[in-house]
């Protein structure tokens, strides 16, 4: 919900866009918050058991194992479902929130252009084997031009990640604060920085 906020924030200063919008795949802080509490109800039931499936039974139990095996599966089973679905085959934008490797999946499938806000780490529980690989889909996508791709990390730990691990930086917004109107002021350390 931050990031669309953000974006929808942004788009409306000194523009006259209009936003359709469907949230997919949405499971903090809550499953089922952007249809309760937002009234974003759109339903996708193939998409919610690709997602039950392949992301989220793995991301807090175990790791990623079928990545080494089943990632042109996931792939094509993604595909068809996204490439079926009215409103996500004509969408011009995508904001994709994680997991990274979700996000270049999403690419893989259509070329559009995405907002990638990341809040947690990049491959965490992926396959210590199959890291690299990821790390650089996601810095290539990270630095797509056409269509564009804009990476926000939601906190500096984050954006150094980004710097340590895909070699490249990345914008940081609280985009958290911003959404409960609340600034970041770190306290600075001894050093000052």
């Amino acid at each position: 919900m931050e990031p669309f906020s953000m974006l929808k924030k942004a788009m409306s200063v000194g523009m006259d866009l209009r936003l359709e919008t469907q949230f997919h795949g949405q499971r903090h802080p809550a499953v089922g918050i952007a249809c309760k509490d937002f009234g974003y109800c759109n339903d996708n039931p193939a998409l919610g058991d690709w997602m039950r499936k392949w992301e989220w039974k793995h991301s807090w139990i175990d790791d990623y194992s079928w990545m080494t095996d089943q990632w042109p599966e996931a792939l094509e089973s993604l595909a068809a479902i996204l490439r079926a679905d009215d409103f996500i085959s004509s969408t011009d934008l995508v904001i994709c929130g994680g997991p990274a490797w979700f996000c270049t999946m999403i690419r893989a499938v259509k070329a559009v252009a995405m907002l990638l806000y990341f809040a947690w780490p990049l491959v965490p529980l992926v396959p210590f084997s199959l890291r690299p690989q990821f790390l650089l889909q996601i810095q290539a996508l990270a630095q797509a031009s056409s269509p564009p791709t804009v990476v926000v990390a939601a906190n500096w730990v984050l954006a150094a990640q980004f710097a340590l691990q895909a070699r490249m930086p990345v914008h940081m917004q609280r985009v958290h604060g911003l959404y409960a109107n609340q600034t970041y002021s770190p306290v600075p350390a001894e050093n000052g920085n």
